[in-house]
């Protein structure tokens, strides 16, 4: 599922962007 999610984050935000959401996401 992860890498599903990540492909679509990708299209739509950047990089730095999508890792800083997951980063977010993973603390909480």
């Amino acid at each position: 599922m992860t890498g599903q999610i990540q492909r679509r984050l990708q299209k739509k935000f950047p990089e730095k962007l999508l890792f800083g959401l997951l980063e977010e996401v993973w603390r909480k």
